[in-house]
């Protein structure tokens, strides 16, 4: 059987690239070993889809966890056909996070980012165990840690380490942590952290419509380019951009499939939260047609403008449910000027919530 091993920060001591070079003569099953604190998001990603295409293409693929499997290395190893752990490894969920910086407009942009990076990663935890993805995310949310037996569903199997000695449970965390937060901290300080999450949060710009891949994507000109300058970059971050060529959609789709089927299968993601957020909110302010038109636009749910003219339907529903309420016996509508006065009066109110006395 064809063996390789995967270790350290993902994305520094081992590439997507490793990996490739590894792999690319081989065929027939292969059995990768996995001990690494985590690392970079989208290497990870992309590590993860390779050995996916790997199992489509060339022979299964059997993870074994023989040490740390924390972060996104927990990612990579949910690509596997059949995963099998140690009885004394460990094994780490939690959220995407970043080192960042930038105003409060950044960082709420930011966040909304790594939110949808989390929740494409807490659905292959949720396919694995077969439980709510909202209790997942509960997990991850908790940063939970599992030891030796307490990694069974995440992994097929629980072997003996080989010595008939399990280690301490706390100690095995405490050796974790500290190579989970060295690992934070020698990321943090690298201007390739800031790269990696902007690689991977392209992909989430992307507007792609299930029905018709080619048509839509090819469409997205400007965010294909974007996506394109990112990955030219992923091999060299001190690559000059006058030097950056910038691939078209085919190209992306026939130097790197890997890469493309990321590119589709997260832009699908992104389009249906916003579809759903729109509906949502179309049905609760009453403005079905409204929402329609948006989706079909291409507007997104935060911009300004859009937000804005849902909450004011929203707000005139609830004056007019209030009218209904305090006035049973009259169940006609209220007038356009009633309406207005008392919609003016309404956002006097929401302007003080945020307004301080004087």
């Amino acid at each position: 059987m064809n063996k390789i091993s995967i270790s350290g920060i993902i994305g520094w001591d081992f590439t997507s690239k490793d990996f490739r070079n590894l792999t690319q003569n081989m065929n027939g099953d292969l059995e990768i070993e996995i001990t690494s604190p985590g690392g970079f998001v989208f290497s990870g990603i992309e590590i993860h889809n390779l050995i996916k295409e790997y199992s489509n293409n060339k022979g299964k693929v059997t993870i074994k966890i023989i040490g740390l499997c924390a972060s996104i290395a927990s990612y990579i190893a949910m690509a596997g056909d059949k995963i099998i752990s140690y009885d004394n490894a460990v094994f780490m969920i939690h959220n995407v996070s970043i080192s960042t910086s930038g105003d409060y407009r950044e960082l709420n942009k930011q966040a909304k980012e790594i939110e949808a990076l989390t929740n494409i990663i807490a659905k292959s935890y949720s396919k694995k165990l077969n439980i709510d993805i909202n209790e997942i995310r509960k997990l991850m949310d908790n940063e939970t840690f599992y030891y030796g037996e307490e990694i069974l569903g995440f992994s097929d199997e629980v072997v003996s380490n080989g010595d008939g000695e399990v280690s301490n449970k706390e100690e095995a965390y405490i050796l974790a942590k500290n190579r989970i937060y060295s690992c934070i901290n020698k990321m943090s300080e690298s201007n390739k952290a800031k790269d990696d999450l902007k690689k991977a949060v392209a992909f989430l710009a992307l507007a792609v419509n299930t029905d018709d891949e080619n048509n839509d994507l090819n469409n997205s000109s400007n965010n294909i380019t974007k996506t394109a300058e990112f990955i030219n970059t992923s091999e060299n971050n001190n690559i000059k951009k006058e030097d950056k060529k910038i691939m078209d959609l085919q190209e992306l789709k026939e130097q790197q499939p890997e890469l493309y089927k990321t590119v589709f299968n997260l832009g699908i993601e992104h389009e249906r939260k916003r579809v759903m957020a729109h509906i949502k909110l179309g049905k609760a302010s009453n403005l079905i047609d409204k929402s329609i038109s948006y989706i079909e636009n291409g507007a997104s749910i935060s911009d300004d403008e859009v937000l804005a003219e849902y909450h004011s339907a929203q707000l005139s529903k609830n004056i007019l449910n209030m009218h209904i309420e305090e006035n049973p016996e009259n169940t006609n509508m209220l007038s356009e000027e009633d309406k207005d006065k008392a919609l003016e009066e309404q956002y006097l109110k929401e302007l003080n919530k945020y307004n301080p006395k004087r």
